[in-house]
């Protein structure tokens, strides 16, 4: 039937669940199997008395024959928006779901009231409520809520388009249900009145909710108020939803497609001939050819790499690699290539190959080997301290204690907020214990500052000292809660730009220079600035011929002292071009 003539389907919107089809339904063609995922939607759905028109991928696309899942894939964004409603299964009631639900619309409806008559099937707001929005922190429905935006859906690349474009979503969890309008205000309500309800989730990677639902609804609601001309770019929304997974490597682009504003250009168009690495290398040379090289290298390298394309980032994996490029520093952003021209451009002899002006500047003459990869900040902070040592007198002629300051938060004058994973295990284990032996209150206090205020400044002086040892950390937890709130600020910005560097290491050039390099950086990596770059780069030397020298991409780092074009006005600096691919061939001029 063709979509022009359909009107008042409903489209489902599920998980897919595991490949094993043991549930079947029939149809004129004969059996066809289907998951237990969506049997159980489909048994939700249906009605006794009435028949409903449901388009389902799974049924209404052959998913064995390639040209029509590309035909259909470029109409799923109108399937989705000329649908009368779009089904949203969750999944069937499980760890008190029902209660969570109940509890979402109590909200919505408490908020909307006097406007919206109170259902008589729906509980009164519980006392404990005493006159707010939401549940109060400690109730113990809040793990419930939590537990219920957690399930897989929500996480899925393919429901973003099924729930941001749909101009009326419902979501369905066994026998109850709830619209998505509803289930956002509900939301932003417990967001709004319950902080740490986000906040909480976002260190770690694998509870990325209920940030995920919120992203989807804000999202969505950006989308209903803005034309197709200012909608975000697939590069934009390849980093905003980094989070989520697909079945097929290749879907997590895919599924962004009729989202983007650049999204039905012809290099984008979806291909299951090709294999995944073959779509993965013409979308690279299309963001190139757009003037997004720059946005590819930042995010480059040997730890955030496709391993068959050293210049393009793994846009599959679940924490999308993030740049040093945009930290705020004492002077602002960094500049570290000046004024130099970017020349950057896809080799039209070799499409795989990408071709760059640099400078050389320096060479890394030893790594240090603690990292937040296996350290806590504590101990990564005093191995810093320690090894700043050797630095002086420092090329630039700064004091030793500004090096402490400076060198650990890349140059950050105010805290930066970046989700991190558990590097603060130390602080957190001792915090409670002293918390337990009846210190004034201070590992509540501190815990509920993971997120501060960008405007904030640091207190030099309190994170220079150091924290040599439990006792130290247990007197400095004594300490007035100014003074802990600041380190603990700054400890957080320490982390969120090692993380940025892939999980940094301290380095020393040959130069004098202290650096903070990718953790599987190693002495004889060569720092050069690509022209028309903010960050300095890392590269290795991985081979010769007579005709040219093999180089690997590091990745980006941060050379204090040459952040802001110091690097070009050394003596003995030398240009260059590089022709980057898995390897990096260097043609020497």
């Amino acid at each position: 039937m063709p979509l022009e003539s359909c009107s008042g389907y409903w489209a489902l919107s599920y998980r897919w669940g595991s490949e094993l089809k043991p549930h079947h339904i029939r149809t004129d063609d004969g059996l066809v199997p289907i998951t237990a995922s969506l049997d159980a939607a489909l048994r939700r759905l249906r009605s006794p008395d009435r028949r409903i028109l449901i388009w389902v991928d799974a049924i209404c696309i052959d998913q064995q024959n390639k040209n029509e899942k590309v035909v259909q894939l470029r109409l799923m964004g109108e399937i989705y928006t000329r649908a009368a409603r779009v089904c949203a299964w969750i999944g069937n009631e499980a760890a008190n779901s029902h209660q969570a639900i109940q509890t979402l619309i109590q909200i919505v409806t408490a908020d909307q009231a006097p406007n919206k008559p109170w259902p008589t099937s729906l509980p009164p707001i519980p006392d404990s409520w005493k006159g707010r929005k939401c549940p109060p922190d400690s109730d113990a429905i809040w793990a419930d809520i939590s537990s219920l935006f957690q399930r897989e859906w929500f996480t899925r690349a393919w429901i973003l388009q099924e729930v941001i474009l749909a101009a009326d979503v419902d979501v369905y969890c066994g026998r109850w249900h709830i619209s998505w309008d509803d289930l956002f205000h509900a939301l932003t309500i417990c967001v709004k009145a319950n902080s740490s309800f986000l906040e909480e989730r976002l260190p770690t990677l694998g509870r990325q909710i209920p940030l995920a639902a919120y992203t989807v609804g804000l999202t969505r609601q950006l989308y209903s108020n803005r034309p197709l001309a200012r909608r975000k770019s697939l590069l934009e929304l390849l980093e905003m939803f980094s989070y989520t997974s697909a079945t097929l490597q290749i879907d997590k682009l895919y599924a962004l497609l009729h989202l983007a504003s650049d999204g039905d250009e012809a290099p984008f168009r979806p291909d299951y001939i090709s294999s995944p690495e073959l779509v993965f290398r013409r979308y690279a040379n299309a963001f190139v050819s757009r003037g997004s090289a720059l946005h590819l290298l930042y995010r480059a390298g040997t730890a955030k790499s496709f391993p068959f394309c050293s210049w393009a980032p793994d846009w599959t994996r679940r924490d999308h690699p993030k740049t040093i490029s945009t930290w705020y520093g004492t002077r602002g952003g960094f500049t570290a290539a000046a004024n130099t021209q970017l020349n950057v451009s896809v080799s039209l002899v070799d499409k795989d190959t990408l071709t760059a002006r640099v400078t050389f500047v320096d060479t890394i003459a030893r790594v240090g080997d603690v990292s937040l990869w296996d350290s806590d900040a504590v101990a990564y902070l005093n191995h810093l301290h320690q090894e700043l040592h050797s630095v002086i007198p420092y090329p630039t002629g700064e004091s030793l204690e500004d090096l402490k300051f400076l060198l650990p938060c890349g140059g950050a004058s105010r805290p930066h907020l970046d989700p991190f994973t558990d590097t603060m295990a130390t602080y957190q284990v001792v915090a409670k214990a002293v918390a337990a032996q009846g210190a004034q209150g201070c590992a509540n206090e501190d815990a509920e500052d993971s997120f501060v205020d960008p405007s904030d400044v640091f207190d030099r002086a309190a994170v220079t000292t150091g924290i040599k040892s439990i006792d130290h950390l247990v007197r400095f937890l004594k300490t007035p809660g100014s003074t802990r709130k600041g380190v603990w600020k700054y400890w957080h910005t320490v982390a969120a730009f090692s993380k940025r560097l892939s999980i940094a290491k301290m380095a020393v050039t040959q130069r004098g220079y202290a650096a903070l390099v990718p953790r599987d950086a190693e002495p004889g990596d060569d720092v050069v600035l690509i022209h028309g770059a903010a960050v300095p780069f890392l590269v290795r030397t991985v081979g010769e011929s007579v005709l040219s020298v093999k180089i690997k991409l590091i990745g980006e780092c941060y050379v204090h002292g040459i952040m802001y074009g110091e690097g070009l006005r050394l003596s003995g600096v030398r240009e260059g071009a590089f022709a980057f691919r898995n390897v990096i061939d260097l043609v020497g001029e």
